[in-house]
């Protein structure tokens, strides 16, 4: 059974951390919201974070370098915001594995797990066969998707109703997991 949660309409902390790269002083701003305000649904988390320099008209300018909204490589620039949220506001960063989680599940929980177990499983995606180096990325793909790092190759090679049965087990667990992180910021669960 799911751990029970109350629907917010809106719910937002800002998080701020002073800290220096060489002499340079810098701000991360780190925005978390678990809310209904998105997906009406139910609540949902969702980490916005952005890295400020010393410059521009209020002493401190966007590093456009380290923004996730404004620059091209959202992925890289999503690592190295992690990295930093990490170093200078861990208690933050234990929650930024869990963004775009719902109260009802992780972001592609079943879906993602089960379309890449399922290509495994057929050794193909579409029309071409899969390679060594497609089936680890797949299996890589699997385990983030089910948050399952040590599930086996044979647990994701189950047929699929065994293996959404696994998800099924597993869920209240990984739900009670980020209920704690979502409380651990003050936040209502």
């Amino acid at each position: 059974m799911l751990p029970e949660s109350k629907k917010t309409d809106w719910q937002m902390k800002l998080f701020r951390c002073l800290y220096s790269v060489g002499t340079e002083m810098r701000v991360l701003l780190v925005r978390v919201r678990h809310d209904a305000a998105v997906f009406k649904k139910c609540n949902r988390l969702s980490i916005e974070g952005r890295i400020y320099r010393r410059g521009g008209r209020d002493g401190f300018a966007p590093y456009a370098v380290d923004t996730m909204e404004f620059w091209y490589d959202a992925d890289e620039t999503k690592k190295h915001l992690h990295r930093v949220m990490a170093e200078y506001a861990p208690h933050v960063a234990r929650l930024y594995a869990w963004d775009t989680c719902t109260v009802e599940s992780p972001y592609g929980y079943y879906s993602s797990t089960v379309l890449c177990c399922n290509a495994l499983r057929e050794g193909w995606d579409g029309d071409w066969e899969m390679t060594p180096d497609d089936k680890v990325c797949y299996a890589a793909i699997a385990r983030e998707a089910a948050r399952w790092p040590d599930a086996t190759d044979a647990d994701l090679l189950l047929p699929e109703d065994e293996l959404r049965k696994k998800l099924e087990d597993r869920l209240p667990a990984l739900m009670l997991e980020f209920k704690e992180a979502v409380e651990a910021v003050g936040m209502v669960y």
